[in-house]
């Protein structure tokens, strides 16, 4: 039986495209008040298994947001506010946002909660 096998390629002077990157870390929206500032950079459409409809799946949007604070790369997974906040070119990339996570908004009788953001983008 070999061991130790290794998946080694030799230097080349080729070059490269990425197309498929992964994921940055997705921003920890925990406490009332937590924001994140910076530069946004894309959205992505990502399949995902449906947390109301077990066995299911939806799409879901992720953005890309490079931080200004330590210039992390930093995913943010869509939410009712956010989606609307970026849909119909109201932010476009490059442009600075400032996303606010307001707390949980309890609904269903509370037996379920959503959260709640505000969405800015800098004035020209």
């Amino acid at each position: 039986m070999a061991t130790g096998a290794k998946n080694v390629q030799p230097g080349t002077e080729e070059e490269w495209d990425t197309v498929v990157a992964p994921y940055g870390p997705t921003f920890p929206f925990e406490n009332e008040g937590d924001t994140l500032t910076g530069t946004y950079l894309s959205v992505k459409q990502v399949e995902q298994d449906d947390m109301a409809n077990p066995g299911e799946k939806r799409m879901a949007n992720v953005y890309a947001i490079r931080s200004d604070a330590d210039g992390t790369e930093y995913s943010v997974w869509g939410t009712f506010a956010i989606d609307d906040a970026f849909a119909d070119g109201k932010i476009v990339e490059g442009q600075t946002v400032r996303i606010v996570f307001n707390g949980k908004i309890p609904i269903d009788n509370g037996k379920r909660s959503v959260n709640q953001f505000t969405v800015q983008v800098k004035k020209s």
